[in-house]
């Protein structure tokens, strides 16, 4: 059983939520457990649904049961002062990455809701200027602790295989130093699922060292 999603099923993830909530509205935001938060949403076609959000695991819509009302913690407590009533404007994924974003305004301004879904990922809400509103949890990045009115820093990139050119591609795997299939989940964000499939489909040699690949193999 899959525990968590890959970059291909956020993508997927985030064009079910387009066509779902896209234009909707925010409703009220639950805390469960350290990690999950529901977000009450009222769908443009479909009315309100229940948005639930893990960090490090899953985003999806839910029709499981709600958690009770009661007084929240501080970071659903936040979520319902900056986005309640506002707009949905934006859903995107962040370069091909574990990381979703919901944009919302409200009285002409923006919010962003962030949410890591890699290991040790957070949750974090953004002002107008992507400065740090409140976290789900505190987290260190790249040595430095992130904290309420820092610029939040994305989780180093790496290359997009829905975007790749063939040289950036033939580049990548002369200097990756690595198997094929290594190389490819390593340096295009796709899982060693999806890295292994690319090698079936293409007709390569999963195990081949990724520098020995001739012109036609790459091409492929």
């Amino acid at each position: 059983m899959k525990k968590a999603m890959s970059n291909v099923d956020v993508a997927a993830m985030v064009k079910e939520l387009q066509d779902r909530i896209l234009g909707g509205f925010m409703g009220k935001a639950y805390q469960q457990s350290s990690d999950r938060i529901w977000l009450s949403v009222q769908s443009p076609a479909e009315g309100r649904l229940d948005l639930l959000l893990e960090t490090g695991r899953r985003v999806h819509i839910t029709k499981a049961e709600r958690p009770a009302s009661k007084t929240p913690p501080q970071f659903p407590t936040m979520l319902r002062s900056h986005l309640s009533g506002g707009r949905i404007v934006d859903i995107r994924q962040h370069q091909f990455d574990r990381v979703l974003e919901i944009k919302v305004e409200r009285s002409g301004t923006a919010r962003y809701l962030i949410v890591e879904l890699f290991p040790k990922g957070s949750m974090i809400l953004l002002d107008e200027s992507r400065n740090i509103l409140s976290m789900l949890r505190k987290m260190l990045y790249r040595g430095r602790k992130m904290a309420a009115g820092e610029p939040y820093l994305y989780h180093p990139g790496q290359l997009d295989p829905r975007t790749i050119t063939r040289d950036e591609l033939a580049l990548w795997l002369a200097s990756s130093g690595q198997d094929l299939v290594r190389s490819l989940v390593r340096g295009l964000n796709m899982g060693g699922t999806y890295g292994e499939e690319v090698c079936l489909v293409a007709g390569v040699d999963k195990n081949k060292e990724a520098i020995d690949l001739d012109p036609g193999e790459i091409d492929r």
